[in-house]
């Protein structure tokens, strides 16, 4: 779910596309500073995608969003399926952490949508997720490239969930202090919402520890707009779906959440 849900799920600020909530996290040095200056444009096409406008406006198709979230939970299912086989590798250690992990909670969620669910309409969705669980399969035996999927789907969900979670449970009636199945995908056991950016730093504090030369570092971007496009394309199917007007991100509205969450 990078959009932001890459798969990620960090909105851009009102008027300003080009500045998102990892502009701020692009200015630390280090590796994840690397990453996020040079994929900013992917990141920001991910946040601009009409069907997470049509969320941030509550008016999405509730069928494109079951047909999103099998997706998410078959990409996730293999995500964390090979990253388990690989968390001795240095790199894959440094971040590995179980309860970051979104199938599980992804397959509650599916309790409450899949009666939205129109089969008959998810041909593009299934395919684009194939293409990307080829890719995932593909990037599977080299922990560098795995590392840049995790990167870029867990701290799409941490940044940007709070939002896209409030605006789906307002629309769904979802009171998700009580009951939050519907919305667990942006849920994390151990991580209140309001230190959601505090476990996207120790990620990247994490990753920052872990020695790469200039050519890696290039070569794990390169992987990574390769994340976006195949997240950007699971997106347009689910987009096509039952195509909904959106609207832009507002700032205002991510000042509140946060502060909301914060006072928590």
């Amino acid at each position: 779910q990078v959009f932001f849900c890459v798969v990620c799920t960090s909105p851009p600020l009102a008027h300003r596309p080009a500045m998102t909530k990892y502009t701020n996290l692009a200015t630390r040095k280090g590796n994840c500073s690397f990453f996020l200056q040079k994929t900013g444009k992917e990141h920001t096409a991910t946040m601009e995608n009409p069907f997470m406008q049509a969320i941030y406006a509550k008016n999405y198709d509730r069928g494109a969003y079951a047909a999103y979230l099998v997706s998410q939970e078959a990409l996730f299912s293999e995500l964390e399926k090979l990253v388990e086989a690989k968390k001795d590798d240095p790199i894959i250690q440094a971040v590995y952490d179980e309860k970051l992990h979104r199938a599980s909670n992804i397959a509650e969620d599916r309790k409450y949508w899949d009666k939205f669910a129109d089969e008959s309409k998810e041909e593009g969705v299934r395919k684009a997720t194939a293409a990307y669980d080829a890719a995932l399969q593909s990037h599977g035996s080299d922990p560098k490239k795995l590392v840049c999927h995790h990167f870029l789907q867990y701290n799409a969900v941490l940044s940007g969930g709070q939002y896209l979670s409030k605006m789906i449970a307002e629309s769904e009636e979802i009171d998700a202090a009580t009951d939050p199945t519907g919305v667990k995908f942006y849920f994390f056991d151990g991580v209140a919402p309001n230190k959601c950016a505090g476990r996207v730093q120790q990620y990247m504090r994490a990753l920052d520890e872990v020695e790469l030369t200039d050519e890696e570092r290039a070569e794990m971007v390169t992987t990574m707009a390769e994340v976006y496009k195949l997240t950007l394309a699971v997106m347009d199917e689910c987009f096509k779906m039952a195509p909904r007007k959106g609207k832009a991100y507002n700032s205002n509205d991510a000042a509140e959440v946060a502060a909301k969450a914060a006072a928590a």
